[in-house]
């Protein structure tokens, strides 16, 4: 059979084996049914609801007053409010199909772009799919499902890659300029979406991408001006996003996380066992003494078919000709990417934790994205090697294919080691079949390159469907453990619960993630004192007080923490909007609760001038999103109390002139209002959030009037001819 055509065949076996896991991944949605695994359920469809509701409403996205008291959604960063694919979908397409099609995009995306990206290497079509799998299946990108900003923005690397070996290497200026404005779309794409630590790896992959490809094509100054470009006007088009982004850090706890804490989620040396046995823990990853974890963060494995791969690219480095230089790089930057997952345990986190910013990330192990993109892109050139040694009918010796039984020795040895009572493992070891598990998977890796390597043509497609199966599984097992519902189902709100009462705020008792507890209680309709997110902002008072729950208009605690769960009603909530005449001021509220009637004393961080008498009244007459309007009536100057987070950004107006915003209780919005009747606003309008979009306009004009002139200057010059046989790096 011709190259081409056996070609061919191969990449409709992969075609049918990637869409056979896409469409495992689609099956639960086709049934009406949405996951709600870990923060699906627990963050990212709720706030998702949170969205489409504000679309539909004309409501302001920017912040959610049902979770935490209120919480700026922006700053966050996780509701990719500026992204225009995102904030479109959510308004043209009704939920649950949206959240549906943003769960799934990010893996044909990654398809796409891999398979691109791995032509431009000059690899044969079926072994450009086969990388292209090895990626956007790898454990890293399927145990993330749940993390949707992780998994979009990890979907941007192979296209930024790919906009970098043409930037680099195509001999048409025009193209090059395309790929410049391609790549600066695609990092404004990353900053929009907002998952920084992500946006930092595939900065340092494209980096050194960069350096080395353009060292080794003499086109690294010559491509400079471009490459420049597009990462300054990326990261610029994006400042709209992280401009608040950074101010809602000063907010949080994050900006003073020690560095033990920002270790947390390292892999433990025993984690590296995972790369041959993937199941040989309960939880699919080693618990150091005393360390949290969780396996859609620790879980490292990146298929028994890519390390088998890699096995047999070791053992022919010799014949790989050019392709070694590329073996040698691609490895080094996989060890940087496994020693960083290490945390404190590998030796490059201790430089890393002192850059300003990079520093801030915590969970080292998501590092091992790296691995896992280098890795399949490693078992991309040996599938390209095999297949092209198949089609000169050339044979391995079955003496020289003895290292393909390394892997299965190790995993062998790991599972005898955990069957035979080793003490450090033993009170976490999964069943006997799942911890032998890992030595079937790798012995059948090495079995179907070994009969590869020696000529069999049914092995290459075995080989594909092994590793879709191998990896869909591994992934997809996890994004069911917690099994999909019907959205309808999983909106309904339990009978036995109080109905909502928009005067009050609820606390939705600790933290249960198994319950969705309780973000969940948004989703029916409560507000919230408490929330779960991804960096919450400090507070000034504890919320397991009766005073600041008292203060905050709570009316009653759900008590998930008892065995049986019940609703404990609380005496006497204070009212959303109120005045008061007196005030202590100190920078320390909770200590001064102690000694005062919260109902008549606010505290305060400086003397207001207040004047004693009798509570006015105040009357709330708007409450949506970032706005909040009140009607007072006051016999004095008094402070104008609304049981709202103060975050920085809100402005005040005091019948329509502006009016200084008071910290209450540290936690809370004020005003000081004279006597007499009057009109407050509160409206959220942070500074950040101007100095970024303004920023991001003038970018984006920046962009567009640059990449014009360029276009219009080359239009006019002829376009030059590709050399016939011109390639990407590894090229024959």
């Amino acid at each position: 059979m011709p190259a081409r055509d056996e070609d061919r065949k191969l990449l409709a076996w992969g075609v049918v084996a990637a869409n056979a896991v896409l469409g495992a991944l689609a099956a639960p949605m086709v049934l009406g049914r949405v996951y709600v695994q870990h923060d699906l359920g627990n963050y990212t469809l709720i706030a998702r609801t949170f969205m489409r509701r504000s679309l539909e409403r004309g409501d302001s996205m920017l912040w959610w007053p049902e979770l935490d008291g209120g919480l700026y959604l922006h700053g966050l960063g996780q509701l990719g409010l500026y992204h225009p694919l995102r904030t479109l979908s959510y308004w043209a397409i009704p939920l649950p199909w949206s959240f549906h099609l943003e769960l799934l995009l990010s893996y044909p995306l990654m398809l796409i772009g891999g398979y691109w990206l791995l032509r431009r290497w000059r690899l044969s079509a079926s072994a450009a799919l086969f990388g292209s799998m090895g990626f956007a299946f790898s454990g890293f990108n399927l145990l993330h499902f749940g993390h949707t900003n992780v998994v979009a923005v990890a979907a941007h690397i192979p296209w930024l890659l790919a906009m970098v070996d043409v930037l680099l290497r195509d001999t048409d200026p025009r193209r090059r300029v395309a790929a410049s404005l391609g790549a600066a779309v695609l990092i404004a794409s990353q900053m929009l979406l907002h998952f920084p630590q992500v946006a930092v790896m595939s900065f340092q992959v494209v980096g050194v991408y960069w350096l080395a490809v353009g060292f080794a094509t003499g086109n690294l100054v010559r491509s400079l001006p471009l490459f420049l470009a597009a990462l300054v006007l990326g990261c610029a088009m994006g400042a709209v996003q992280l401009v608040p982004s950074w101010d809602h850090l000063q907010y949080t706890p994050r900006i003073e996380a020690s560095v033990a804490y920002r270790s947390m989620y390292s892999l433990a040396p025993d984690d590296l066992v995972q790369l041959v046995s993937p199941y040989l823990f309960a939880e699919r990853f080693y618990q150091s003494p005393g360390a949290g974890g969780n396996t859609h963060e620790l879980g490292s494995y990146a298929g028994a078919g890519c390390l088998a791969l890699l096995v047999w690219l070791a053992a022919r480095f010799r014949g790989l000709g050019e392709r070694r230089r590329i073996v040698v790089g691609l490895l080094l930057v996989a060890w940087a990417g496994l020693d960083l997952s290490l945390g404190p345990h590998g030796l490059l986190y201790s430089i890393q934790v002192q850059i300003p910013l990079v520093g801030l990330f915590r969970a080292p192990a998501r590092n091992i994205l790296i691995v896992h993109l280098v890795l399949a892109g490693l078992a991309a050139l040996a599938f390209d090697e095999l297949s092209a040694r198949q089609q000169r009918g050339e044979r391995g010796s079955a003496r020289g294919l003895w290292i393909l039984t390394v892997p299965t020795l190790v995993a062998v040895a790991a599972a005898a080691v955990a069957t035979a009572g080793f003490t450090r493992w033993n009170a976490q070891l999964a069943a006997p079949a799942w911890v032998w598990a890992g030595p079937l998977l790798a012995a059948s890796a090495g079995v179907l390159v070994f009969a590869a390597a020696r000529g069999r043509r049914w092995a290459l497609p075995a080989l594909m469907a092994f590793v879709a199966a191998d990896q869909g599984f591994y992934g997809l097992s996890y994004a069911v453990e917690e099994p999909p519902v019907s959205y309808e189902e999983y909106r309904r709100r339990p009978a036995p619960l109080p109905p909502p009462d928009p005067r009050y705020r609820i606390h939705g008792g600790t933290t249960r993630f198994e319950e969705h507890t309780p973000n969940i209680f948004a989703l029916w309709g409560y507000r919230l004192i408490n929330s779960y997110s991804g960096a919450s902002a400090r507070t000034y008072l504890d919320y397991r007080n009766a005073k600041p729950l008292r203060i905050a208009g709570v009316s009653w605690i759900y008590r998930n923490d008892r065995e049986e769960r019940t609703v404990q009603y609380l005496s006497d909530p204070l009212p959303r909007a109120r005045l008061v005449g007196r005030v202590v001021v100190t920078s320390d509220p909770m200590s001064a609760l102690e000694s005062i009637d919260v109902a008549t004393t606010a505290v305060v961080e400086e003397r207001l001038g207040l004047e004693p008498g009798v509570p006015g009244r105040a009357v709330l007459v708007e409450d949506r999103p970032g706005l909040i309007s009140v009607e007072t009536s006051a016999p004095s100057r008094q402070l104008l109390i609304v049981s709202e987070r103060n975050l920085g950004g809100w402005v005040a107006r005091v019948d329509g002139v502006p009016a200084r915003v008071v910290r209450v209780y540290g936690d809370f919005l004020g005003c000081v209002v004279e006597s007499g009747q009057h009109q407050v606003t509160f409206d959220l309008d942070p500074p950040s959030l101007r100095l970024g979009r303004n920023i991001s306009l003038a970018a984006l004009f920046a962009a567009i009037s640059l990449y014009t002139i360029l276009f219009a200057r080359l239009r006019r010059r002829p376009a030059p001819v590709t050399p016939a046989g011109a390639g990407a790096p590894g090229a024959p």
